[in-house]
């Protein structure tokens, strides 16, 4: 008797083999018999937490494409990623769709622009609506305009579904204010206005353009709170100056918790990280060139298009998350330093602060400090500490950055900084006593005044070292001290520019930007001093406005905050961080009241010194010999 033929077609195979035929004829082409189980096993494929919006997208997916013949397409015309002329792949939109079932608190999504992630993110909003019962999605964008048509392509999608899962869940309001399912499921869109966002808990907060939005700290805070009884948020968006570097810089430092591996520029494999950040917040980043179409080619075009103004492009079409802030400027300082700097400020100095202005009523011999709530003089410490400093006898270094005549520009700012004991490297050895920053002068007054204040304040620290910027109007506010005889100025060396020219010294601090310049060296300084601990920063406004200093422009060679931002106080700061080490030879002593010199002896010093061929110089007293 020969032997039974075992039975190969299990019950299994025959429902897959029902579901792929509704997949390619729709479920009109099922048998009665087998309709209502392959449509069960087919939703729940499609409502599966770990799996679920991948297989929809794969199989119920739609985009909406500009391009000549363009229009509403399947995002997947057969349950595989799309495939260009050039054998390149849609396959990153799938390793997306994997990160978007993972259970995880905050994602955050830094993107290139026209990547076709807003098509992805309404999928994924209708998907979330129609598997999750009762759940109330929130999807913000930075205007409300926007919001309002994401919903719109989001209800577009729902109408393209096929008629037994429009059947299933019914669209019981289909108000682009409100649009509502029959399972309860309600989707909201709402501006960026954190105030806006203030409402009943969300299962889903979806927030597109989250570079755009304003006041982003204050639009977290209300997010985490709609979102805090086990809701999700997903934020995407390109790079913009309003804060969200600090995230992406906090998060990209990580750890790596997922790679995925898509096809890169001309095909090569490019992996993309998954970081696992600060307060639950995992971070991934999605480049230009993952769009199959992209290639070294597109980009020359480009580059052509924008016209040489490859920040921008960088910005547009980023390839790593440092190029896409290359533009907006990358913050200049180690953020966790700074944070850590600034709080120091808040908790310990604030309080202590003193604003007056400083007068010389009988000469320098008689400089003080006068309280008044509308002075433009601030002192860092309370009086019994300030005298205790001063009673330290240790040098002190000024820097003055004079720009505040115009009422419409830059402020006039200085800062005085105590010379502290700090090694020249971290190798070196010994107890480190830092630098400290204890007065600051700002705001809008005429030259002359500002002099008089710098002049006062050099004289109450025992004729401390001071430079003044001469960019602008700094040359009047020299002339000014000239006249009031402050003898210890900072001289440059000049550089000879033809053969026969001889290096001479020059009063004041020039300060020339791009990367050969000195303003680079002034903020490393600055930046080296903070990160090591070397520098106590008393001033908070002086943090805050260290916070807004950026790398910006063509290769990140301009450093300051972008307009219409501030950085006066700032700048003070990194000039007198480069000035430390000479105000070393001016060490404290009683101020100079000899009177008797004319403010032109300047001149005749540097007649003299240009007669005999040779510089000036300062003794350690500030005379010039």
């Amino acid at each position: 008797m020969p032997a039974a033929v075992p039975n190969l077609v299990t019950q299994e195979d025959v429902l897959d083999g029902y579901i792929r035929l509704l997949h390619a004829a729709g479920a009109d082409a099922l048998p009665t018999s087998a309709l209502a189980a392959a449509l069960a096993e087919e939703w729940r494929r499609i409502c599966d937490p770990a799996s679920g919006f991948l297989y929809f997208w794969r199989w119920y997916g739609w985009m909406y494409l500009k391009k000549k013949n363009g229009g509403w397409k399947r995002a997947c015309p057969d349950g595989e990623p799309k495939v260009e002329d050039n054998g390149r792949t849609w396959e990153w939109q799938f390793a997306v769709c994997r990160q978007l079932c993972v259970e995880r608190e905050i994602l955050l999504i830094l993107k290139a622009r026209q990547l076709g992630w807003s098509h992805l993110r309404s999928n994924f909003v209708i998907w979330w609506a129609i598997t999750k019962p009762e759940q109330r999605i929130a999807c913000v964008a930075n205007k409300m305009q926007t919001s309002e048509t994401n919903q719109r392509r989001a209800k577009a999608v729902y109408q393209r579904l096929p008629a037994w899962i429009r059947e299933k869940v019914p669209l019981t309001n289909p108000a682009v204010s409100h649009t509502e399912f029959g399972n309860g499921s309600i989707i909201t869109p709402y501006s960026g206005d954190p105030d806006a966002l203030r409402t009943e808990g969300a299962g889903l907060l979806d927030v597109d353009e989250i570079g755009q939005i304003e006041q982003l700290d204050a639009f977290f805070a209300a997010a985490r709170s709609v979102a805090a009884e086990g809701g999700t948020i997903v934020m995407a968006g390109t790079a913009k100056d309003n804060g969200v570097e600090a995230w992406v810089r906090e998060s990209a430092a990580g750890r790596i918790i997922d790679e995925i591996v898509v096809d890169g520029l001309d095909g090569s494999p490019h992996t993309i990280t998954v970081h696992e950040g600060e307060n639950d917040m995992d971070f991934m980043f999605l480049p230009y060139f993952i769009v199959p179409t992209r290639d070294s080619e597109w980009m020359e075009k480009e580059k052509r298009l924008f016209r040489g103004n490859l920040a921008a492009l960088m910005r547009e079409h980023p390839g790593t998350w440092q190029e896409a802030f290359t533009a907006v400027g990358s913050g200049f300082f180690d953020s966790i330093a700074l944070g850590r700097a600034v709080h120091a400020a808040l908790d310990l100095f604030e309080s202590r602060d003193r604003r007056g202005r400083l007068e010389m009523p009988g000469g320098p011999a008689t400089a003080r400090f006068i309280p008044d709530p509308f002075g433009n003089v601030v002192i860092h410490a309370t009086e019994k500490e300030f005298e205790e400093i001063l009673a330290t006898k240790r040098p002190w270094a000024i820097f003055a950055d004079c720009a505040g005549e115009n009422k419409s520009g830059d402020f006039h700012a200085a800062c005085a900084v105590q010379v502290g004991r700090v090694p020249d490297t971290v190798h070196e050895q010994g107890a480190v006593d830092p630098h400290r920053q204890v007065i600051t002068i700002h705001g809008y007054m005429d030259s002359d005044e500002f002099a008089f204040q710098l002049a006062a304040l050099g004289y109450l620290l025992g004729r401390a070292l001071l430079a003044v910027e001469v960019n602008g109007v700094g040359t009047a506010v020299i002339m000014e001290l000239r006249r009031l005889r402050y003898p210890n100025l900072y001289r440059r060396r000049t550089s000879t520019t033809t053969k026969g020219d001889k290096a001479t010294s020059e009063i004041g601090w020039f300060t020339t930007g791009g990367r050969t310049g000195n303003k680079p060296v002034m903020y490393g300084e600055l930046e080296r001093l903070l990160r090591n601990q070397w520098i106590e920063i008393r001033d908070a406004e002086t943090l805050l406005e260290m916070a807004e200093v950026t790398q910006h422009g063509h290769n990140g060679t301009t450093i300051g905050a972008p307009e219409p931002k501030h950085d006066d106080r700032a700048d003070a700061l990194a000039g007198c961080s480069v000035i430390l080490p000479y105000a070393r030879h001016y060490r404290p002593h009683e101020a100079h009241t000899d009177e008797r010199a004319p403010f032109y002896a300047m001149e005749a010093v540097l007649a003299r010194d240009k007669a005999r061929r040779k510089p000036a110089r300062i003794d350690e007293m500030g005379a010039y010999v």
